[in-house]
């Protein structure tokens, strides 16, 4: 007798074996060898199907062709096969898979209840009560019988969750809820009346595998940020390299006439510096290249001349450009490119429809409003003057230049905050007497010399945490150097 080892081969593969095996030797002649050696083979029905619709349509099928005791291999025949059968059939149908799962997967526990023995304990249902109905179907038990729920609420159908009936039922439930999330998917289950195992993790599992809900669900994509321009890198006094944008418009009052209040607008333009972040506010009566000339004539004057502005291509920017004789960078004539270089100072407009690429003062122009709303609000003034607005506008940006350019540490011996205001000024917001902040033994620097190694090292030191470049310095993670050229801790740095 020959002996043939299958291991862990399902059940089909072994029939299929067998009935080959069968063939071979039995005398049922040449044709049925044939057949059932090369066109036949034995398939687990109920697991090959993708949706439970399908599975029931094939026990249905194949219930149907079993009662005609006789298959006819006619075209009236087939179509006879394909022919929808009734409600009756279909729901007899639904309720041979179901059992059968149940066998599969319970069939202990179905034993013990058909003989009225007690579940054993170390089973896995033990704690649901179950009970066979009048169909020899497995429901939950309970202690709502007698509540005037349907049946399919009170008793559920119990279903395991391994089985691949568990899983068919859960795809055609998410289906039907449109691929909506595991709460959903698992209350359209629980009232179409199965009570499944593990139902969470199963949901959970197909919802993952889901190709729709992939789609429907997945990730955005996100742009990965070009390089900072050099402008924004480069250490130098402040507004050496400048970004430029105007917002507004505010309704002014700036006189009385024999007919009232005279209204008028005014506009704000931002100047902001790349180098220390500070800002500069300059109030234009309209959104002109001559009002804006202007505005740029009182900030060289205060500030000091620029070598670099870059803004938008607002209509005023690119006419006051011309009539002040200074270029676009972007010009790619040659001899353009000399002239600009012998003027000193360029204009780098973004490209068309790219405001991301202004963030630095799309930012601070946003801080800016959110300050000047809180200002008019405590002032409760619904019509403002041109001074008012001039009073305004200075104080916002005050209180934008005070901001922290660094994040602030917990360490006592650092208590000045670096903001660009402590870099314009050379002071800090509340003058005090003593002007040394911390004991000399501690610092290394005297107190007079502090605020200009800030103003000279700043693109060394603030510029480079603000960018958070400055993972490792040179002497080593955990030490700098002071202007002495000896090495101290990140507690007692220069600047303190």
């Amino acid at each position: 007798m020959s002996v043939h080892i299958f291991g862990n081969t399902a059940s089909t593969s072994i029939a299929s074996y067998g009935l080959r095996q069968s063939a071979m030797r039995s005398n049922l002649g040449s044709d049925v060898t044939h057949f059932v050696l090369n066109d036949f083979y034995v398939d687990n029905g109920l697991t090959s199907l993708p949706t439970a619709t399908e599975a029931v349509n094939l026990l249905k099928d194949t219930g149907s062709t079993q009662n005609r005791r006789k298959v006819k291999a006619t075209q009236d025949s087939i179509k006879q096969q394909r022919e929808s059968a009734s409600v009756n059939a279909i729901d007899e149908a639904r309720k041979l898979v179901l059992r059968e799962a149940q066998i599969d997967t319970f069939s202990d526990e179905i034993d013990c209840l058909t003989t009225r023995k007690p579940l054993a304990k170390s089973s896995s249902i033990a704690s649901l009560t179950p009970f066979l109905d009048k169909e020899n179907m497995l429901r939950i038990g309970g202690r709502i019988q007698n509540s005037n729920v349907p049946d399919i609420e009170k008793h559920p159908i119990l279903l395991s969750g391994r089985h691949h009936i568990a899983l068919l039922i859960v795809r055609h439930y998410h289906e039907l809820s449109h691929h909506q999330g595991r709460h959903i998917t698992e209350g359209s289950i629980r009232s179409a009346g199965f009570w499944i195992t593990g139902l969470k993790s199963l949901v959970s599992s197909v919802i993952s595998k889901c190709v729709k809900c992939r789609i429907l669900r997945g990730s955005l994509c996100t742009q990965k940020m070009a390089m900072l321009p050099p402008d924004r890198l480069e250490p130098g006094p402040p507004f050496t390299n400048v970004g430029v944008d105007c917002f507004g418009p505010w309704e002014v009052l700036p006189r009385r006439t024999r007919g009232g209040h005279a209204n008028s607008k005014r506009w704000a333009t931002m100047f902001t510096c790349l180098t220390t972040r500070a800002v500069h506010v300059e109030v234009i009566e309209e959104l002109s290249s001559s009002s804006f000339i202007m505005a740029l004539k009182r900030f060289t004057a205060i500030r000091g001349p620029v070598s670099h502005f870059r803004s938008d291509r607002g209509t005023n920017f690119v006419g006051s450009i011309k009539e002040l004789g200074i270029q676009a960078i972007n010009v790619e004539d040659g001899r353009m490119k000399d002239f600009l270089r012998n003027q000193g100072t360029t204009w780098q407009f973004n490209p068309p429809h790219a405001s991301h690429m202004g963030g630095v003062w799309e930012r601070v122009i946003g801080i800016t409003r959110r300050i000047l709303d809180s200002l008019l609000m405590e002032a409760s003034r619904n019509k403002l003057t041109h001074e008012m607005l001039v009073t305004f506008l200075a104080e916002a940006s005050a209180i934008v230049n005070s901001r922290p350019l660094v994040p602030l540490t917990t360490d006592p011996e650092n208590p000045m905050p670096l903001s660009p205001s402590l870099l314009l000024t050379q002071k800090p917001q509340q003058i005090i007497k003593d002007q040394r902040i911390i004991d000399s033994k501690i610092c290394t620097i005297n107190s007079g010399n502090v605020y200009k190694y800030l103003q000279i090292n700043f693109g060394i030191d603030g510029k480079m945490n603000t960018y958070k470049l400055s993972k490792h310095n040179v002497n080593g993670p955990n030490h700098r150097k002071t202007l002495s050229g000896r090495c101290c801790s990140d507690k007692r740095q220069a600047i303190c």
